[in-house]
């Protein structure tokens, strides 16, 4: 067996192992605090051995290995880099899974997987440019989880930013009808979907616990980073601190709201022209190319240059 074949299969091996771990990470459902002490209770009790008897491979092989992976995550992972996280967790809307524990755990599976691949690359481009290659995918695998937690994030904020005006408006609405300003966001959250409909959903949550109005409007300002919906909670603010009726506050607000969104508009319809430049010339003038140069070429090879000029 040559050194190719038997480095080949070690990386193979290692990718699968890291492909199988990747996905048990994704399957595996968070112990809670509960199931820790009951842990903790029945192996003071001496019963370890019943619970070894009925516990899956998982929770014998599999667990122990994820949360060695997990502890070393959390020691490459910087505490600002951590607090990162958890703010864009809170602006991804703490989508199902992408907890904290799991996402560090996630950057260290998916630099492993980067690592295997990189190692696949010494086979096919040699020493250096192989090792070269193992630590550009193994860092990119780190930050993985980090740039789709970021492209979440910034999903639900411009769905949130698309979504504002036409909020505004029912929410303008239902406040000419006499509804309160903390009924009528309310209704909103009920009546509506959307993240902008959760995150005013929390706003009435938090003023129901005992917040004040502003500082929960404070609150979402801050968790979304949107500059319009942070313009947006500043007016109500003042417009409470300064007795100014919430309905002709909005009014405006939703006017500037419909200018910005079609100027928006209008600035993404200028920018497809260039964003389809480099796929026409990668993909559609090599066919055109082919299609008008193509049956001359056929015709030159087969008759040569001189039928081409004699024909003329």
């Amino acid at each position: 067996m040559t050194t190719s074949l038997l480095l080949m299969i070690v990386a193979g091996v290692c990718a699968l192992v890291a492909i199988f771990v990747f996905v048990a990470a994704l399957t595996t459902k968070n112990t809670t605090d509960g199931q820790r002490t009951l842990m903790r209770v029945t192996r003071e009790a001496g019963r370890t051995r019943i619970i070894d008897e009925k516990s899956t491979f998982r929770q014998r092989v599999l667990d122990p290995i994820l949360v060695g992976l997990q502890k070393v995550g959390w020691q490459l992972t910087p505490i600002s880099r951590l607090h990162r996280l958890e703010d864009r967790v809170e602006a991804a809307g703490f989508p199902q899974g992408w907890d904290i524990n799991r996402i560090v755990l996630l950057k260290v599976l998916t630099a492993l997987m980067g690592t295997a691949l990189g190692f696949l690359m010494i086979l096919v481009f040699g020493l250096f440019f192989g090792v070269l290659l193992m630590v550009v995918f193994t860092v990119a695998g780190f930050f993985m989880p980090d740039y789709v937690l970021d492209k979440r994030a910034a999903a639900r904020t411009t769905e949130m930013r698309r979504s504002l005006a036409d909020t505004v408006d029912i929410l303008k609405l239902t406040l000419e009808a006499g509804v309160g300003f903390d009924s009528a966001l309310r209704m909103v959250a009920q009546n509506t979907d959307g993240p902008l409909a959760e995150e005013f959903g929390r706003v009435v949550q938090e003023i129901t616990i005992g917040k004040s109005r502003s500082e929960a409007m404070y609150a979402l300002a801050e968790r979304t980073k949107d500059e319009d919906l942070r313009r947006f909670c500043q007016t109500c603010v003042q417009a409470e601190k300064r007795g100014t009726p919430f309905g002709e506050i909005l009014e405006v607000q939703s006017e500037e709201l419909r200018i910005k969104r079609r100027q928006f508009a209008e600035e993404a319809a200028q920018k497809v022209p260039v964003k389809i430049l480099f796929p026409m010339m990668v993909l559609v003038l090599p066919v055109l190319m082919m299609v008008v140069m193509g049956p001359a070429v056929v015709m030159i090879m087969e008759n040569g240059l001189g039928v081409m000029v004699g024909g003329r």
